[in-house]
C-alpha cells in the first residue's frame, strides 16, 4: 500500500500521471477491495482451487477491508506525512549536492603554466 502510494506520488510530481494520489487514497483503497480483491477472493472460494483452504482467502480479504475501514484513515495520514518528509529530504539533498561542493576544481579560464611551457 505505502510503496504503491510513494510510486504514484513520485509519478505525479514528475508529471507522469495527472492525478494526485493523496486525494482520496483511503476511499480508493476501499474501492479496490470492493472492485477487485473481494470478487477475486470469492471466485477462488467458488472454484475451490485451493481445496478446503479456498474460503480462507475470502475471510482474510474481508478482514483486511474491515481493518482498513477502521484504521485506514490514520494509516493514510501517516503514509502521506512520511512520503512528504522523505520527498523534502531528497529535495534538500539534491539541492545541496548540485551546489558547488568545493571538491571540484574551479575553472578560472587560465591554462596551467606547465602546459604553456611545452
Amino acid at each position: 500500500n505505502e510503496r504503491l502510494f510513494r510510486e504514484l506520488l513520485k509519478a505525479y510530481h514528475e508529471e507522469r500521471i495527472s492525478w494526485d494520489p493523496t486525494d482520496g487514497w483511503y476511499n480508493n483503497q476501499i474501492g479496490f477491495y470492493d472492485a477487485y480483491i473481494l470478487p477475486l477472493a470469492e471466485k477462488i472460494k467458488k472454484c475451490g482451487v485451493f481445496g478446503g483452504k479456498s474460503s480462507v482467502f475470502l475471510y482474510f480479504a474481508m478482514e483486511n477491508k474491515r481493518r482498513w475501514a477502521v484504521e485506514g484513515s490514520l494509516i493514510t495520514e501517516e503514509i502521506v506525512k512520511r512520503a512528504a518528509n522523505d520527498m523534502m529530504m531528497e529535495y534538500e539533498e539534491d539541492s545541496c549536492s548540485s551546489s558547488f561542493s568545493g571538491d571540484e576544481e574551479e575553472d578560472n579560464g587560465y591554462e596551467d603554466e606547465e602546459e604553456e611551457d611545452i
